[in-house]
């Protein structure tokens, strides 16, 4: 968020403070280190580091430091996206700058149990819909994808009607540390499950503990439509292993490697062969320049994932989680034990 950031608002950017609970805060004084560094020193000249929300808004409060027009949270998700104290950290936000334009990172959150979780996530985007005056916006970067939009533009100019769509996020593990829906999973202690080329100690993992190591998903949507996803942590190297598949009447959508080098391949009615568009984007400049646009009235200020809806999105991987896991726990129920 920060460099496209400082691109995006070049000299004009002034970063007031870092928040790091961290005692002490270590990384941030290591990142406020590097940054005095390169060409946007000035951008970080007075920032200071603090250890929370409130401390800063005593600051404010005493004019010792500036109200803030925007604020990025990009801490892990487990502290935030919730209404308990070590979690609330977007309502400790709206408490004391409710016209902050704020911009959160993907996921809204992560916890358990489940339901709480999930339940206390929506209620934090309902409580940003309602009382928050500010800009809005999750990182979902995705969304954001000139080829995506064209994809979109595509069903929408011929009026077509989405059949089936089909995802495939296939992870490299090499340099790892560690609606009505159906989900099978391969876990690690099965024979399809075993890695060859492992740099950490995966036996030090406790199997409760471990991803599965594929996990394959169908639902259906409410519009009719049958969705797939197949999640995997297979491939050796780094780099990951992305494809989006739409299907309509006559079309086939094809988004390769929406991250990395992306491409769209478009079969259409009346030709068998796929017509191929290569685009050099970066998602990630998008969504932040449309998030600042949003707060200057710039020329694209749309904000294309709002909390609310990314606290559905958070919502469906656990339906995807939860029903893997149910899937599991029959499988090893009928394993005999000696």
């Amino acid at each position: 968020m920060a460099r496209r950031a400082e691109v995006k608002l070049g000299p004009r950017l002034k970063v007031a403070a870092v928040i790091d609970p961290a005692n002490p805060p270590t990384r941030a004084q290591a990142a406020l280190a590097e940054k005095s560094k390169l060409f946007v020193a000035d951008s970080y000249a007075n920032t200071e580091i603090l250890p929370s929300i409130a401390a800063y808004a005593e600051k404010v409060k005493a004019g010792h430091a500036p109200v803030p027009k925007a604020i990025f949270v990009a801490s892990p998700p487990q502290f935030r996206g919730g209404l308990e104290p070590y979690n609330d950290l977007e309502i400790q936000i709206n408490k004391y700058f409710p016209n902050a334009a704020i911009m959160v990172e993907k996921p809204v959150a992560t916890g358990t149990p489940w339901l709480e979780s999930v339940g206390q996530a929506k209620e934090v985007g309902h409580i940003l819909e309602t009382r928050h005056n500010g800009v809005v916006a999750v990182g979902y970067c995705l969304r954001y994808l000139k080829l995506v939009q064209k994809m979109k533009d595509i069903i929408d100019e011929n009026n077509l009607t989405v059949m089936a769509t089909f995802g495939r996020y296939i992870m490299a593990y090499e340099l790892a540390v560690k609606t009505t829906l159906y989900a099978h999973a391969i876990e690690a202690d099965e024979k399809p499950g075993q890695l060859s080329k492992k740099n950490f100690d995966d036996d030090s993992i406790p199997m409760e503990d471990k991803i599965p190591r594929v996990t394959s998903a169908n639902w259906k949507y409410k519009s009719g439509a049958v969705g797939s996803l197949l999640h995997g942590t297979v491939l050796h190297g780094v780099d990951y292993s992305i494809e989006l598949e739409v299907y309509c009447d006559g079309y086939q959508m094809i988004l390769q490697d929406p991250y990395g080098s992306p491409s769209l391949a478009v079969r259409r009615p009346g030709s068998d062969k796929h017509e191929i568009t290569p685009l050099d984007d970066d998602p990630y400049t998008t969504e932040v320049s449309n998030f600042i646009d949003a707060i200057d009235g710039g020329p694209d200020p749309r904000i294309l994932s709002t909390y609310e809806d990314a606290a559905k999105s958070y919502e469906f991987t656990w339906a995807i989680r939860r029903a893997s896991e149910t899937s599991t726990r029959k499988r090893r129920a009928k394993i005999p034990t000696t």
